[in-house]
Parts: C-alpha cells; sequence; structure tokens
C-alpha cells in the first residue's frame, strides 16, 4: 500500500505514519512509519516531512541525525508550510542539534515565518524575548506586540498572553488569575469552541487550590469534548500539576487500577496506578522518566482517556 501513494491518499497515509511512529495502541514501527510519512510527504503533504524532522531530531525511533532533520524541515518549508520554518527555528534557538548551532539562525527563520502570516511565530517571538533566548529581553515589550497581535486577531498570540498571566514567568510576569480570565473574556471570539472550552477548564484548573477544587475541575474536564480531554489532562501538568494528579488518580480509581485516596498528592501506590496503566500501551517504555515527564505525562494523558 505504502508504494502506491498518491495525492489523493496523502492524509490517509499521514495518519498511518502517526499512528505507526507514536505506538500509543500498537507497536511502533519505525521503518513502516518512516515510509508512511515519506509517501505522505511525496504525495504533497508537507506535515509528514515535518514529522519526519522530528522523528531525526529526538531520536526516539531512529538514532537521532541533525542532518537529515534540517532536510526534512527544509524540504516541508520549500513546499510553502511555514510552519516548518517556525519549528526549525525554535530546534536552533532551544538547541536541539547541538549547541554548536547558532541561534541567531533559529531566531531569523522564526521572523521568516512570522512575515508569511504564521500567527504561532509572531507569540514564539514574544515568547523568547520574555525569557531572553536569542533575543534581548524584554517582557513589557512582549505584553505589548502580544496585544496588539490580539487586537489584530491573531489567535495565537492571545493565548500566549492567556497563559503568561495564567501561569506567570517568574519575577518578569507574576501569576494574575484575574487578569488571564478578563484576557480570555476579551478575545474569546478568537477561540474554536473546543479550543476555547479546553482554556477555560485549564484556567479553571489555575486556581485550583483544595480537593474541592479538583473535585470540579475533573467534573468539567469529564463533560469535555472528548477529542479535547487528552489534550487538556496533558496541559494540566505545567498549570498545576496536583490537579494533573487529583485527574489521573480519579481516572484510574474509575479503572480499578487505583485504590488509594483522590486527593491530588503523588504517592506511592499512585505512581504504581500510573505504571500499571503504561503497561497497557506497546510503548510503556515512555514511562520510565516518571508520571511528571513530559514523555510519559503524553501517554498517561492518552490512557487516561
Amino acid at each position: 500500500m505504502i508504494e502506491e501513494a498518491t495525492a489523493q491518499n496523502n492524509s490517509a497515509f499521514y495518519t498511518l505514519g502517526d499512528f505507526l511512529s507514536r505506538g500509543d495502541f500498537v507497536q511502533a514501527d519505525a521503518d513502516a512509519g518512516i515510509k508512511a510519512f515519506l509517501a505522505a510527504g511525496e504525495a504533497g503533504n508537507a506535515y509528514a516531512f515535518i514529522r519526519l524532522g522530528e522523528i531525526y531530531r529526538d531520536g526516539t525511533l531512529v538514532p537521532k541525525n541533525a542532518k537529515k532533520s534540517i532536510d526534512y524541515y527544509r524540504k516541508a518549508a520549500a513546499m510553502g508550510q511555514s510552519q516548518a520554518l517556525l519549528a526549525l527555528g525554535e530546534n536552533y534557538v532551544y538547541q536541539r542539534y547541538g549547541a554548536k548551532f547558532n541561534k541567531n539562525i533559529g531566531v531569523q527563520l522564526i521572523t521568516d515565518a512570522a512575515k508569511q502570516g504564521n500567527e504561532q511565530a509572531v507569540a514564539t517571538l514574544a515568547n523568547l524575548q520574555i525569557s531572553g533566548k536569542g533575543l534581548p529581553k524584554n517582557a513589557a515589550k512582549a505584553v505589548k506586540s502580544l496585544t496588539e497581535a490580539a487586537d489584530r486577531g491573531n489567535s495565537r498570540a492571545a493565548n500566549m498572553l492567556l497563559a503568561i498571566y495564567r501561569d506567570g514567568r517568574g519575577k518578569d510576569i507574576p501569576q494574575n488569575i484575574s487578569k488571564a480570565r478578563d484576557i480570555l473574556v476579551r478575545y474569546e471570539k478568537l477561540y474554536a469552541p473546543q479550543d476555547l472550552a479546553r482554556e477555560r477548564i485549564v484556567l479553571l484548573a489555575a486556581s485550583a487550590t483544595s480537593v474541592t477544587d479538583f473535585k470540579e475541575l475533573a467534573a468539567s474536564l469529564s463533560g469535555a469534548p472528548p477529542a479535547i480531554q487528552s489534550s487538556t489532562i496533558s496541559r494540566l501538568r505545567y498549570t498545576n500539576p496536583n490537579a494533573y494528579v487529583y485527574v489521573a488518580q480519579d481516572r484510574l480509581k474509575q479503572r480499578g487500577l487505583y485504590s488509594g485516596p483522590v486527593n491530588g498528592l503523588l504517592t506511592r501506590s499512585t505512581i504504581q496506578a500510573m505504571n500499571k496503566l503504561c503497561q497497557e500501551s506497546p510503548s510503556a517504555k515512555r514511562c520510565d522518566g516518571g508520571p511528571l515527564d513530559n514523555v510519559a505525562a503524553n501517554l498517561i494523558s492518552v490512557l487516561l482517556n
């Protein structure tokens, strides 16, 4: 089937490559996944080349290969996909290929993506200003540029602005839940319905401090569209780790994998229950870094749903 790829089925091949490369529910197959992505890419799906860039960058399926990774991102960019420029630029700035790669090149790539109309690139440049990575540190200027972009209708800038005040950025930008709520109300028309539902739940998590709060959050999450529940659970880990643990405990108890208290505390029995859940996936090794590890949490969030 791989050899018969055409422009009409590149989406199907992309989905197949995604399924085979992630290994959430079937054993990951690097060769078959890469072949499927190549078929999709050659049939016109630029995102398939972006995924190949990720695969050779991360080295989880195949050995890391910076040259191959960069080449695939460049190939996607040559197809007019500004997201490839953004992703490659971030790889340079955050030195995902090693310290020898120039951050300035990364900033230029992200700037090029922004000039091509990529909304996320505008938000990313502001984020770099806040952190001082690749650009001079200037939180006030970053917030101003995000606000101006959001006022022009840039939904990614609005979402970055929301996240900044919802979670805080240390001393540069203290957490301000009230301001975050105002931002979400102000720009809610920029969000697709499911994205708005997700952001409301994550914002609810940001102010949750008690078991009662966590219970209300878990109920809101259960009532959300199934399509956004996994990604929302994963997001909770950044905004409120205790809320993430509470939701995990609640769902693990419903599945009979956990018998301890549902309180949001990462106890030994909670970790053991999460490990049991991971064993249901052929990619259980992704949980070796612990339940709060990025790779593990992404898999756990999928399995909890």
